[in-house]
């Protein structure tokens, strides 16, 4: 039996964007040993609680918008906007020593591995958060996750 692709699902089947986004830039969180961490929340604006997904990297979240290279299909944190305009939180966070975030950056160090179990929690926490938290992303965003 040949496996159905996308564009051969009737468009009502598809999933539409419902939500505008909005976006808080620069939130730092605090981590057990008192560095702050920079995350970008976007959220469907919207009330109600949403799951969310986290993406953490080292390659500095203001960047995030430039286009992507030939490398990927994609940004490697995927398109934001058409994961919030369908009801989901995406937090993007610099990780330690990189970008807005303090600390030294250490590659894939057990200080970050930490820093991404706090964040989660930190997320889940939130009251725009349905406490469903799922990670995402390409390349060294997959490696974190």
């Amino acid at each position: 039996m040949p496996s159905i692709l996308r564009s051969d699902f009737p468009k009502e089947k598809l999933s539409q964007p419902r939500y505008p986004v909005v976006v808080e830039k620069d939130i730092f969180v605090t981590m057990r040993d008192g560095v702050r961490l920079a995350v970008d929340v976007y959220r469907p604006k919207a009330d109600g609680v949403f799951p969310a997904l986290f993406a953490c990297a080292c390659y500095q979240k203001d960047l995030v918008h430039l286009p992507a290279v030939t490398t990927y299909h994609m940004r490697e944190t995927n398109d934001i906007d058409w994961f919030v305009e369908r009801g989901y939180v995406y937090v993007n966070a610099d990780i330690r020593g990189t970008g807005k975030s303090e600390g030294v950056w250490r590659f894939h160090s057990y200080d970050e591995q930490k820093d991404s179990y706090e964040l989660i929690e930190w997320i889940a926490s939130q009251p725009w958060c349905s406490g469903r938290v799922g990670m995402i992303g390409e390349s060294y965003y997959a490696w974190t996750q």
